[in-house]
């Protein structure tokens, strides 16, 4: 190294062969490499990594970036998969967001006191951090008693975790993706939290089981999402709304008790709980939303309450093994496909309230035997029972004015007198508005 040459401006690294891009051709003045170690020489203008200035450099193993640097950009080291150490310098303030992002061989972390600014996902995915540590000093930012996050000071919010994390009882909120993907088996929710952001445990697939005490009033959409191996979750009595997708694709959940806060089932929230047999929905919740219980394939019977007033779209579509459903009188909307492809679903009996049966209701409902429609029905929509092949009787009421385009197709065991009546009712060349 020539006199000239300055250490606080040169980036080591190590990869198996020589790293060359656009970024360091316009921002260095030499690039060597030998024996699997580089060193970048930057201009002395240089401030700044920029966005995607190393992005998806698969052969990066190491970095150490010179305390010259002021900032790191937007997805500066995006999915740097085999990156196991970045040496961050007490001089940059800003890591953009996704700067870290898919770096899922980074095994630590030290975020030092010069940085003022982390963005949205700056190391999300960074599925074999172990240790996350911030400096004492930094006055944004703070790691807790050594809990092995990124906590933001003034709010309290813990913005990233990790394996080892431990949630000190002064967070009050978990934020968005602060665990997205991580590979945790528990995680004990302080009661200092009062809201766990939106998809903050998406894929934690090795996540088992969950506590969530009363102190936490809102839980976002796709927290749980795709957590295959979660067996238990403890849901606090404070909650108001189980998120959209909350739950989807927790293949492991067998059973679930919604506490009395709840008022409403969110879009998705358990859709494709293949392993769910076992539902209690409390008297406080007034609606079912859409694809709710998708795809809930374990699922035999469902009780739902007297407060509900709508159950969505396809929100139980697909529940193969469900033979007994009880739906209340206090319902007025049952939404299109809401109970369609329940094999195993031999008899129903539709609420008074209900003035239009949707689209799909109960197609191909294959074990369907009998149904009871209410007096006050005037619509029953398109293929509402197409390929309810069991099918034997219907009492269509004098209430009803139009029945959809094969809204029976495939009933073959239907009586001629019923099939007339029918008929007689059929509204073709329109679609039934749901």
């Amino acid at each position: 190294m020539s006199s000239k040459e300055k250490t606080s401006n040169i980036i080591y690294y190590e990869a198996p062969e020589k790293i060359e891009n656009l970024w360091i051709d316009k921002n260095s003045l030499s690039n060597d490499f030998e024996n699997g170690k580089g060193r970048i020489i930057l201009k002395d203008s240089v401030r700044k990594i920029d966005g995607k200035a190393f992005a998806e450099c698969l052969g990066l193993t190491s970095v150490v970036i010179p305390d010259s640097i002021e900032k790191i950009g937007v997805a500066a080291f995006f999915n740097c998969q085999y990156l196991t150490s970045a040496v961050i310098p007490n001089s940059v303030a800003e890591i953009g967001e996704t700067a870290f992002c898919g770096c899922y061989s980074l095994k630590s972390l030290f975020i030092p006191e010069s940085v003022v600014k982390i963005g949205n996902g700056a190391f999300r995915f960074c599925l074999d951090l172990t240790s996350i540590i911030v400096d004492k000093n930094n006055k944004k930012y703070n790691s807790g008693d050594n809990c092995n996050a990124i906590i933001e000071t003034k709010t309290n919010t813990l913005l990233f975790g990790c394996l080892n994390t431990v949630i000190p009882n002064s967070v009050t909120e978990i934020a968005a993706h602060a665990f997205t993907a991580c590979s945790l088996r528990s995680i004990v929710v302080p009661d200092s939290v009062k809201k766990i952001g939106a998809m903050a445990f998406r894929f934690c697939s090795s996540l088992e089981s969950v506590v969530i005490p009363d102190s936490v009033l809102e839980i976002d959409g796709w927290v749980f999402e795709g957590c295959e191996s979660l067996k238990s979750v403890k849901i606090s009595g404070s909650v108001g709304k189980v998120g959209f997708f909350a739950f989807h694709g927790c293949k492991s959940l067998t059973s679930f008790v919604i506490p009395d806060s709840v008022e409403e089932i969110g879009d998705y929230a358990f859709r494709n709980c293949t392993a769910l047999s076992s539902i209690v929905i409390p008297d406080s919740v007034t609606k079912i939303g859409n694809n709710a219980f998708y795809g809930c394939t374990a699922l035999t019977e469902m009780n739902i309450p007297s407060s509900v007033t709508e159950i969505g779209e396809d929100a139980f579509c697909g529940c193969t093994d469900l033979s007994s459903v009880k739906i209340p009188n206090s319902v007025e909307k049952i939404g299109e496909g809401a109970f369609g492809r329940c094999c195993s679903l031999m008899s129903v009996m539709i609420p008074v309230l209900v003035k239009q049966l949707s689209n799909r209701t109960f197609a191909c409902c294959s074990n369907l035997k009998s149904v009871v429609l209410p007096a006050s029905l005037e619509v029953i929509g398109d293929s509402a029972f197409w390929g309810c092949h069991k099918l034997k009787f219907v009492m269509i009421p004098d209430s009803v004015k139009t029945i959809g385009e094969e809204a029976f197709k495939g009933c073959e065991e239907l009586s001629e007198e019923t099939r007339e009546r029918i008929s007689a009712k059929i509204v073709l060349g329109s679609k039934i508005k749901n």
